[in-house]
């Protein structure tokens, strides 16, 4: 069963300024996670419900799985340095929306 991806607004905002080479690595793995949201390699973030990370290179892609609803929320894309020092109750409100739907 595929998945649905949804980008916040957030994460459309960060991939816009990374760079191309690496924004294609960072897009097919936001595919996969249509087929497998999962995936081998990712992390579970401590201190959230339904939050992962998942890695491409030195950039992460955190995101939210719903089950339920068959969907996968992209949150936060950008460089490891700082990603997750951005999770913000806002983020999270995005998903919150998607799933009260």
């Amino acid at each position: 069963m595929a998945y649905r991806i949804e980008v916040s607004p957030a994460a459309a905002r960060q991939l816009k300024k990374i760079d191309r080479r690496v924004l294609y690595q960072i897009a097919e793995k936001i595919d996969s996670l249509a087929s497998e949201p999962r995936p081998h390699g990712c992390e579970k973030l401590r201190g959230y419900d339904n939050l992962y990370r998942v890695r491409v290179g030195s950039y992460r892609i955190v995101y939210g799985v719903e089950d339920r609803l068959v969907v996968v929320v992209v949150l936060k894309a950008g460089n490891r340095a700082d990603i997750y020092q951005r999770i913000r109750e806002s983020d999270l409100d995005f998903l919150r929306s998607l799933i009260s739907k």
